[in-house]
């Protein structure tokens, strides 16, 4: 197996990874990037995210996504780990450590930390992260401010506030 940085020859690859995720979670609804979008997200003039992969046989079995975050209150970077995903068959034979520990790497030479979410009913990554010394942070709920919802209050910032 083969653990490296992503190169553009793996967004169909990473693509796919990322729909299975969405299965898996029960989240194909929301789903909605394409492999052109991620080719840009990757690969594009400015970047928004990194990605790591694993390689068995020539095939991807695993990746991780990451971005760049901040907290305002320590003034201090922080690595926001969007997704790791392993494909099933090759769960438990240290893929997802391998992903986790390379995220580890490049955090820890400009980061404070590493953030992410979990879905609560999915008990093994909860475990996964746990062993690793990840701790859940309960004083917080993630909270979204969706499409409709999003447009309706920048209108409503339009037309109340002209901000200059």
């Amino acid at each position: 197996m083969e653990l490296r940085r992503a190169f553009p020859n793996d967004v169909r690859a990473v693509h796919r990874l990322l729909r299975d995720l969405a299965v898996a979670e029960d989240n194909q609804a929301n789903f909605t990037a394409t492999t052109d979008d991620l080719h840009v997200a990757l690969f594009g003039a400015s970047p928004k995210m990194a990605c790591w992969v694993v390689e068995k046989n020539d095939m991807v079995v695993g990746m991780a996504l990451c971005t760049p975050g901040f907290v305002a209150a320590s003034c201090r970077s922080t690595l926001r780990l969007l997704a790791l995903f392993v494909l099933e068959e090759h769960r438990g034979t240290g893929v997802g450590s391998a992903l986790l520990a390379a995220i580890a790497e490049h955090a820890a030479h400009e980061y404070s930390a590493i953030d992410f979410m979990v879905r609560g009913t999915n008990r093994g990554a909860q475990a996964f992260y746990s062993q690793r010394g990840a701790m859940r942070r309960s004083e917080w709920e993630t909270w979204r401010i969706p499409g409709r919802s999003l447009d309706d209050l920048a209108r409503y910032s339009a037309v109340h506030w002209h901000a200059t």
